[in-house]
């Protein structure tokens, strides 16, 4: 038999076990005070009753109160202890004794035996130095097959004569020569024993080791005295004494560790209450749960009862055994107050009776929240709340907080939506299913979705819009932090932040530009800029992001002097579009586009200062706007305003530039090739678009958009600089280009193969910038940037398409 088996161990402790490795501990709690004799309180590894042994006739018995242990890490018990409390000289039958109970599985050893086993227990003894019979004989011992001397396998405590010391000392089966002092003479303090048995089925190969007064909570301490090369037997435990009764025994324990007899929780032999269960506070549907929070040695059986109401009496909950009640799905009814009794083979506890379950009717419950929409005047707008709960549901729905006759269903409609239609609005939604139970519905309200009129659209591409004469931009292509607006380059600085992004907690974000010379002015369809975005320093991988149907305030003005005269201004400028996000703190952005063709911002008049301006308004966007922190756009400026989130008369010139693009139509009717070409008659019948009469290689419709004359040779490109990987140029440009003519520019790497801006081919992609009008008027100088491989040539035209 193994008696550390782990089959074992959790049969004989139930859930017990699992608290340490303690099998066995006796603090005396069951007992009657008075004789031991034919006391029987279960206790885990014992059986039968205590009985008189081999001599006297008054053995130990039991004393109230508890030996009490000086070491604090000692894991006290409480309970009774063994002792008579008398004193009397000499040994007599009257005041000696011994008494011993018979041992169970998992506590006997036998010569087939493997395992360790660890024995505690605390001594006193009150007679040491007495005469005439001091220190004679006081132990607590192991016998095999009764409790004679004969038959006596281990003992320890107080034997003068036996042990042949004054000492407190040990010995193994009956014999003296296999004895150990343990070094500690005989005082009448509290003392524990801790003894070690490591026992094998191989003859004379048994282990004992005794510690007293060891070193608590690291094990097997230092300082014990070990007898090795013997067979050791047992199957009961006694108590002896033979001087007057006056010594005292408590807390016997056996384990498998040092700890687990020392250290570790003890448990009483009553049943009793570490916590009452407590009081269980939810909803219906919940799954009500209690918890006994009983300790016992043996461990306890359950009975969990209900109070009821109608008869006044506690009913018991059927099949409800276990240290936890738990009722899933919990009902109305199942309010009301609970108790637990736990009982083992030596008593029982209640609980008081005022565990208490308390359940309410649970609000019901939202699924989906209403959400925001701004959308163009007119149009239907339909919010809607998905929800559950127990009962029926009805719905109240609220604009501005007053309630919407007629709307008291899951959806809301606008038909039409009009601007008395614009605020707040919310819906309130009632479970009626407390009202079985005589109480009110419960109810909840949703959050608030915010519906607005969108006077503009924006629009996002990965591709910058196409420019023509009129138009006024600056798009700089990459640009790192460091070289954006405020200069400072570090990720949320206060002045790189404060100068580059609009977000719900930041300023205002503007440029101005500078309208060109056609004497009728100029027509506004739409201001284009470009965004970057950095990824969020909360360092949790999300990013900052524009979402579809985040809206922004928009402003369009003239400036003189700083002063800003408003033209147009809406707080319904509504992104509609994928997510942006993600391109990290530097790098060429999406393109937004805000579209003002139905704005009725009317003529802008020629050689003019305009502004825009942009700040959030709802959805929370945020959006780095590109620029640079050089001036690279003559005809303007970047500026911000003061207030967050709000556009105000504020203006604040910055260094640098946004990069942006205003599309403008000059109102001057132009003229197409035909009638351009028609001024040169010199050009005789090489009057096409593709005809080259002066050999220059610049045909027709290129020498148009350069603004020269096509019977005067020119010079096309110049000042070609470049690296490999990046190149610029300039050439003339004219400021009224042919109606029905598109400049463009393409690359070739062998003169035989030409291809578009931004196309990949031949290992390559050729991207152009052109910046008009610089670096002096009738100029354009581009930007060539060379991606992938680098080729062994590289060329560059102008194109000029119907």
């Amino acid at each position: 038999m193994k008696f550390f088996d782990a089959t074992i161990l959790a049969a004989l402790l139930g859930s017990q076990a699992l608290q340490g490795q303690i099998i066995s501990q006796d603090s005396f709690s069951a007992y009657a005070a008075g004789a031991l004799s034919n006391q029987d309180p279960a206790v885990t590894g014992y059986l039968f009753s205590w009985s008189q042994a081999a001599f006297g006739t008054d053995g130990p018995g039991i004393s109230l109160g508890s030996l009490t242990y000086s070491d604090v890490a000692y894991a006290t018990g409480g309970g009774n202890k063994v002792a008579a409390n008398v004193d009397t000289a000499g040994i007599q039958a009257a005041n000696s004794g011994r008494v011993a109970r018979e041992l169970d599985l998992p506590l006997i050893a036998d010569d087939t035996t493997t395992g360790t086993l660890y024995l505690s227990w605390l001594f006193q003894t009150g007679n040491e130095g007495a005469a005439p019979q001091a220190d004679v004989y006081q132990t607590l011992s192991l016998h095999y097959l009764d409790g004679t001397d004969g038959n006596r396998t281990f003992d320890a405590g107080i034997a003068s004569g036996d042990f042949g010391t004054p000492n407190f000392a040990y010995r193994v089966n009956n014999n003296a020569g296999l004895g150990g002092i343990l070094n500690i003479a005989v005082d009448d303090q509290v003392h524990l024993f801790v003894a070690k048995f490591e026992l094998n089925d191989t003859a004379a190969s048994d282990v004992v080791t005794v510690w007293i007064d060891p070193t608590l909570g690291g094990g097997d301490p230092a300082g014990g005295v070990s007898i090795s090369g013997i067979d050791l037997q047992f199957d009961r435990l006694a108590f002896s004494d033979y001087a007057s009764n006056s010594s005292a025994w408590d807390e016997v324990r056996w384990g498998t560790t040092f700890d687990s007899v020392t250290v570790e929780t003890v448990f009483p032999s009553i049943p009793e209450f570490v916590d009452e269960p407590a009081d269980f506070f939810g909803f219906v549907g919940d799954t009500i749960s209690f918890s006994a929070g009983v300790i016992a040695d043996p461990a306890p059986t359950y009975v969990w009862e209900y109070f009821d109401d109608e008869s006044g009496e506690w009913s018991v909950i059927g099949g409800e055994t276990g240290e936890t009640l738990q009722i899933p799905n919990a009902t109305y009814a199942n309010n009301g107050f609970y108790r637990v009794t736990a009982t083992n083979e030596n008593g029982s506890i209640t609980s008081s009776g005022d565990t208490f379950a308390s359940l309410s009717y649970p609000d019901p419950l939202i699924l989906q929240q209403p959400a925001s929409a701004v959308e163009s005047l007119g149009s239907t707008v339909e919010l809607s709340v998905v929800a559950t709960g127990l009962g029926n549901l009805s719905y109240q729905w609220f604009h501005d907080l007053e309630p919407i006759a007629g709307a008291t269903s899951a959806t809301y409609t606008i038909a039409s939506l009009s601007p008395s239609d614009v605020g707040e609005y919310d819906v309130k939604v009632v479970d009626d299913a407390a009202e079985e139970e005589g109480e009110s519905g419960t109810s909840i309200f949703s959050d608030s979705a915010f519906v607005g009129i969108s006077d503009l659209t924006i629009t996002s591409s990965a591709t910058a819009p196409s420019i023509d004469s009129a138009d006024q931009f600056y798009l700089p292509g990459a640009v790192d932090d460091v070289d954006n607006i405020g200069g400072e380059g570090a990720e949320n600085s206060g002045a790189n932040d404060g100068s580059t992004y609009v977000a719900a907690d930041r300023t205002s974000q503007g440029m101005t530009f500078t309208t060109g010379d056609d004497p009728l002015g100029y027509s506004l369809s739409s201001i284009t800029i470009q965004h970057v975005l950095w990824e969020t320093f909360l360092g949790n991988g999300t990013f900052y992001t524009v979402a579809d149907r985040d809206t922004f305030e928009f402003q369009f003005g003239s400036l003189v002097d700083e002063v800003k005269t408003v033209i147009y201004d809406t707080d319904g400028a509504v992104y509609t579009g994928n997510e942006l996000a993600g391109f990290g703190d530097s790098g060429t952005g999406t393109f937004l586009t805000f579209n003002l063709s139905s704005a009725e911002i009317g003529t802008l008049s020629p050689n003019t200062t305009y502004y825009f301006e942009i700040a959030s308004e709802s959805g929370d966007p945020f959006m780095e706007l590109n620029g640079t922190s050089t001036d690279g756009y003559a005809g303007g400026k970047a500026f911000q305003g003061s207030a967050a989130a709000t556009i105000d008369e504020t203006y604040l010139a910055l260094e640098g530039d946004r990069a942006f693009h205003a599309d403008l139509t000059g109102l001057t009717p132009g003229q197409d090739f035909a009638s351009w070409i028609s001024g040169f008659p010199g050009v005789g019948t090489l009057d096409d678009p593709s005809d080259d009469p002066d050999g220059d290689g610049v045909p027709n419709a290129v020498e148009n958009l350069f603004g020269t004359d096509p019977t005067v040779r020119s010079e096309g490109l110049q000042v070609i600089v470049g690296n490999g990987t990046a190149f610029s140029f300039q050439h003339p440009r004219s400021n009224e280009p042919a109606t029905d003519l598109v400049l463009s520019y393409v690359w070739s790497p062998d003169l035989q193969n030409w291809y578009d801006n931004g196309v990949a081919a031949e290992g390559s992609t050729v991207t152009f910038e052109a910046s008009p009008n610089f670096p002096i008027a009738g100029t354009s100088s581009v930007s060539v940037s060379v991606a992938g491989d680098v080729q062994t040539k590289l060329f560059f035209a102008v194109q000029a398409t119907p």
